[in-house]
């Protein structure tokens, strides 16, 4: 089995820019491929098991988006920054870049701004390896304010949270990564210290949370369509696909290709970039195994607020550079109209 993940870069509906690479299959996604092979048809007859054999129990189910554990304590993450400005009403990055620029550029950032001290505490922009034996995104702890009691669901969950997804409140501004529909207000500014140090600000609007289609540790759901009609939504125009979308071959039986589609609408990936950006993503399937053994059985809901599904990484993706880097001319319009932009992925998996 192997992987391509596709990225489409596009501004207002036209494509300026495009990549792809391999994946890599965890040892999750052989763990899955053991159950189909193993799952015994006999429950078909137990009316309390049978619904164990659903084709849907085996598939994708999700797909989420990390970054370097160090990124979870500075950027828009910043303790020191929210607190000792004192406003919980906006995403705050501190650009340590010229003030000619109107973008954010994580990789530019040299402190973890974690307290008063921050220039004495040098940031690493080191996100993990892909490893065959990965449970989650990031194997390094992603808690974005470790040994502070905050008020997020499953702060520690080695990926992009979707905090904002239950409004803002200073609890969730810290955690972020995504827009809340009714949109953020958010400010790059020139110096950690001072609120008044406003190099470019504006306001983004997220589709994840606009469509629901988030929970609130960052896995975004599959939607409930088949191929042809995600065949029409993904690859070659944006349409802001606002869940993880299932595309495929007409003659999926001989080719044995399958894809994934899903779209990083501007206002979602603006906001994440402000957060640290994003350098790893992953495919995820139901653990089965461990839902059952919890005592839950199928068919399991997707809730956006209480998700019960318990997921198990089938397959990731680690970069090298932020996908969500962007360059401007030292306008505002650079990073501000990042609302009128977007990703598509197309991720690939061929049997």
């Amino acid at each position: 089995m192997k992987g391509i993940v596709n990225l489409g870069y596009y501004v207002e509906n036209n494509k300026i820019y495009e990549s792809e690479d391999s994946n890599l299959i965890v040892d999750g996604g052989g763990r899955t491929i053991v159950d189909i092979l193993t799952a015994s048809p006999s429950l078909s007859s137990i009316p309390s098991a049978s619904a164990i054999l659903d084709a849907s129990n085996y598939t994708i189910q999700a797909i989420a988006f990390g970054k370097d554990p160090d990124g979870y304590r500075t950027h828009a993450h910043s303790l020191y920054v929210n607190l000792s400005l004192g406003e919980f009403a906006s995403v705050k990055a501190a650009s340590f870049e010229s003030v000619s620029l109107s973008s954010y550029h994580g990789s530019a950032t040299p402190y973890i701004l974690s307290s008063a001290a921050y220039r004495t505490i040098p940031y690493k922009l080191k996100p993990k390896y892909p490893d065959p034996s990965d449970n989650r995104l990031e194997r390094l702890t992603t808690a974005p304010a470790p040994g502070v009691p905050l008020n997020i669901i499953g702060a520690d969950a080695g990926q992009n949270l979707n905090g904002m997804g239950a409004g803002v409140t200073p609890d969730t501004l810290i955690a972020g990564c995504y827009a809340p529909a009714a949109g953020v207000p958010w400010r790059i500014l020139s110096s950690p210290d001072s609120a008044a140090s406003i190099i470019a600000s504006g306001t983004y609007y997220g589709t994840f949370n606009l469509a629901n289609s988030m929970d609130y540790s960052g896995f975004v759901n599959m939607i409930p369509r088949n191929i042809a009609v995600g065949n029409s939504l993904g690859g070659s125009s944006v349409t802001n696909v606002t869940g993880l979308c299932l595309f495929g071959d007409s003659n999926f039986s001989s080719t044995g290709r399958i894809g994934y589609h899903v779209t990083l609408s501007g206002g979602d990936a603006g906001t994440a970039s402000l957060y640290g950006g994003i350098y790893h993503m992953g495919l995820f399937v139901l653990d089965l195994d461990g839902l059952l053994q919890s005592g839950r059985t199928p068919p399991y809901a997707f809730s956006q607020t209480i998700n019960t599904r318990q997921y198990r990484l089938f397959a990731k993706k680690t970069f090298n550079k932020d996908i969500t880097y962007i360059t401007d001319n030292g306008s505002n319009s650079g990073f501000a109209g990042y609302q009128s932009k977007a990703i598509n992925i197309n991720w690939t998996l061929e049997f």
